[in-house]
């Protein structure tokens, strides 16, 4: 009887531990282009914490897969950068997105390099949408989802 308290104990307390850290999924648009993204992350608040940054940036044509990090600052906002992978007929690019003095929900205003020259070409504004608005921008309403 005893063990089975302690091992109930046990499993009360690792589930209480899973729960707190679950990934979420959060979609922004970006004033002034015709993009929207939508990434899934960790929350993450502790000073240098960090957790890895999955996604896709979306046009009203197609899908460019991202991944990165986010990291605490001192100060509490968060940094953040990302790799995009475009892949538009034969060609392929690399660009960035860098930000750093992001809320939370990594809202705030990120540095494009969109040529992967490794130089920010211009700023965007991301801010937090709902996420049914990302999916009927594409007129796709389930196809992308978080894992």
């Amino acid at each position: 009887m005893k063990k089975s308290i302690v091992g109930l104990a046990a499993a009360v307390a690792l589930l209480s531990l899973s729960t707190s850290v679950h990934a979420k999924t959060v979609c922004y648009s970006f004033l002034y282009t015709p993009s929207q993204m939508k990434l899934t992350f960790k929350p993450i608040k502790k000073v240098g914490a960090y957790t890895p940054v999955i996604g896709i940036i979306a046009d009203t044509t197609e899908a460019t897969p991202v991944e990165g990090s986010a990291a605490v600052n001192k100060d509490g906002t968060i940094s953040l950068g990302i790799q995009m992978h475009y892949m538009t007929g034969n060609n392929t690019t690399e660009g960035l997105l860098v930000a750093r003095g992001l809320n939370a929900n990594l809202e705030g205003t990120y540095l494009v390099d969109g040529d992967g020259d490794g130089k920010p070409n211009f700023p965007v504004q991301a801010t937090v949408i709902n996420c049914k608005e990302f999916n009927s921008y594409l007129s796709l309403d389930s196809a992308f989802s978080a894992p």
